[in-house]
């Protein structure tokens, strides 16, 4: 369940970078940063713009940088202004990008529900309550259910 979690917010937060990031070079330093290739962000977006950059290398032999191809590039990435077949998120997704995630997430389960349906970090007594549910045995779908469909949740 978390894992579940985990990929569709880093689906959406690549989906968000590729439609409101619009500075071609500032796109290509997130998605360096964040792990993602154009695959990924292909996926993500809707959009078909792998193609742009498999045209641009076939008639460059010197290849340019990254930064110059995404320099090329018309923003917003979205299905609208690259129509076609995007990648296949199952296929591209960055499973590295999600394993850390996971791993950090998995260190603090009770914080990462917090922040995916409250928004906001535990306080002390909802940390420590959650806590002792998780080490009892109690399973964490049920937790996230349960964050999910509290009032404070609801309200957001």
């Amino acid at each position: 369940m978390i894992a579940q979690l985990i990929e569709a917010d880093l689906k959406a937060e690549i989906t968000e970078a590729g439609r409101t990031i619009t500075d071609p070079r500032a796109l290509a330093k997130w998605m360096s940063a964040a792990g993602v290739g154009r695959s990924a962000m292909s996926a993500a977006t809707g959009a078909d713009f792998n193609e742009v950059f498999n045209k641009e290398r076939a008639g460059n032999p010197y290849r340019d940088t990254p930064s110059d191809e995404y320099a090329r590039l018309s923003l917003p990435l979205t299905p609208e202004n690259y129509p076609g077949r995007p990648s296949d998120w199952e296929r591209f997704r960055p499973d590295d990008v999600l394993i850390k995630r996971l791993s950090s997430a998995l260190e603090d389960v009770v914080s990462v529900m917090y922040a995916r349906f409250l928004g906001r970090w535990p306080d002390a007594a909802g940390r420590a309550h959650y806590e002792g549910q998780i080490s009892g045995g109690r399973p964490d779908w049920e937790i996230v259910r349960e964050i999910e469909l509290s009032d404070e949740a609801q309200k957001r």
